[in-house]
């Protein structure tokens, strides 16, 4: 049986009881079968009901799983419900034969054993994380990344509306629902032979000008690009640009860096030059011409470094190229050829993770970002999400290679997951069921 998910946006009141109502109403119905994983975004004005609501919605639909976490915003049904309207969203559906579905929690003093939750049948696993701002973030996606090498990892950080209320709930089989302490994460654990979990990142920034190596400076100081002092390559690049007068008034007013690093190497399907900056903000600058940039991985002779700029003609841009270059490199994969008369494959859902500054803080057009997703990837694909704190995901398009853990290509030690802002990122579910088999 192929996967089948809804998502949906409820009707928005004041109330939270009725709002919960009209999201679950369309959701789910008593003829269809029971859900495996569902996920319900609660927005802010409603966070105080957040353990009452997920554990609703877990029942409504008889779930195995389901996750709730508080938004800045909601995504569902199709909407991108901004800061402040009182609407829940949710998505919910079932998973692929022989699919495995491992949550896990973690904290500053609770730490999973990270080896117990996957043993090896060979394939990589996927993981989506939804963490508390105030968790051990950073290092919850190092681990996963060292211990599931070539795993894929994508998720968001809730909106709590302060930093002693809880803002994730979490429900499993067997088990009351429950919120989880300020301060905590939760994570999902997917891998089975017919489910593969592919991520597309937009960081809605565009390069301007060439790349420099990074001469001297360390941490999160770039004294020179090239053999010369940060700030005259800064002139240069303003000089090239002087004739688009968009450019220059973004270079001097919202200037970004992106960073090349030195795990960017990493083979990948679909990868590009342009996936392999990591877009930071610059902090500041130095008497001696260097700058400060909002990231402490830079590396005298091994960081590449490349002047960006971001607004709202530049994250469309950015969007767009990123779901065509997705389309294309799963096209010529080799591995998602529908058979004759099928049409085009799609995935059976999607997570978007946006950043709470995006929506139309930053578009003039509303529901910008599913909008693009469904003219690019699939105008029927359930999408939904939230409007995050921080967007979790690794740089570009990953997940297209093979999901045989032995030929995942990784540097030992190195992150391939990051920790984002201003980004939208897609965690797209797919089911890999041979036709002959649905």
């Amino acid at each position: 049986m192929k996967a089948e998910w809804r998502s949906v946006m409820g009707k928005e009141n004041a109330d939270w009881q009725a709002a919960l109502d009209s999201t679950l109403e369309q959701l789910w119905s008593a003829e269809m079968p029971r859900a495996d994983l569902g996920v319900l975004f609660c927005p802010q004005c409603h966070s105080a009901a957040l353990q009452e609501a997920t554990a609703a919605a877990a029942r409504h639909v008889s779930a195995k799983v389901f996750v709730g976490v508080v938004g800045a915003g909601v995504i569902g049904g199709g909407e991108e419900l901004d800061l402040g309207q009182p609407a829940f969203s949710a998505m919910a559906g079932t998973l692929p034969e022989q699919t495995e579905l491992r949550p896990f929690t973690m904290s500053g003093d609770a730490l999973p054993v990270w080896s117990q939750i996957f043993q090896g049948d060979g394939r990589r696993p996927s993981f989506l994380v939804i963490a508390d701002p105030f968790s051990p973030i950073a290092q919850a996606t190092s681990c996963l990344d060292n211990a599931f090498p070539g795993a894929v990892v994508a998720g968001g950080l809730s909106c709590p509306t302060t930093d002693r209320m809880p803002s994730i709930a979490l429900y499993q089989e067997g088990a009351r629902c429950r919120t989880l302490p300020p301060g905590s994460l939760t994570g999902l654990g997917i891998r089975g032979p017919h489910i593969e979990m592919h991520t597309a990142c937009a960081q809605g920034a565009s390069g301007v000008g060439q790349a420099f190596t990074v001469t001297s400076g360390s941490g999160n100081l770039v004294r020179d690009l090239d053999g010369k002092p940060a700030l005259e390559a800064l002139e240069e690049v303003v000089e090239q640009a002087k004739s688009d007068a968009r450019l220059l008034k973004l270079l001097r007013q919202g200037l970004m860096v992106g960073l090349r690093q030195s795990d960017a190497g990493t083979t990948r399907v679909g990868a590009t030059d342009e996936d392999d900056f990591l877009v930071r903000q610059v902090i500041g600058s130095t008497v001696a011409g260097g700058i400060l940039v909002g990231d402490p991985s830079v590396e005298a002779g091994r960081t590449q470094l490349r002047f960006h700029v971001r607004d709202e003609e530049a994250a469309t841009m950015d969007l767009a190229l990123l779901l065509s270059r997705y389309s294309l490199a799963r096209q010529f994969s080799g591995r998602f050829t529908p058979p004759p008369g099928a049409g085009s494959p799609a995935p059976f859902a999607a997570l978007l993770f946006a950043c709470n500054g995006r929506g139309t803080r930053m578009f003039s057009t509303p529901n910008h970002d599913t909008k693009q997703f469904g003219e690019a990837v699939g105008e029927g694909v359930a999408v939904a999400g939230f409007a995050c704190n921080g967007e979790i995901g690794p740089i570009g398009v990953s997940g297209l290679d093979s999901p045989d853990e032995t030929r995942a290509v990784a540097s030992p030690g190195a992150s391939r997951t990051h920790l984002h802002g201003f980004t939208s990122v897609f965690a797209m579910l797919w089911d890999t069921t041979p036709s002959s088999s649905a």
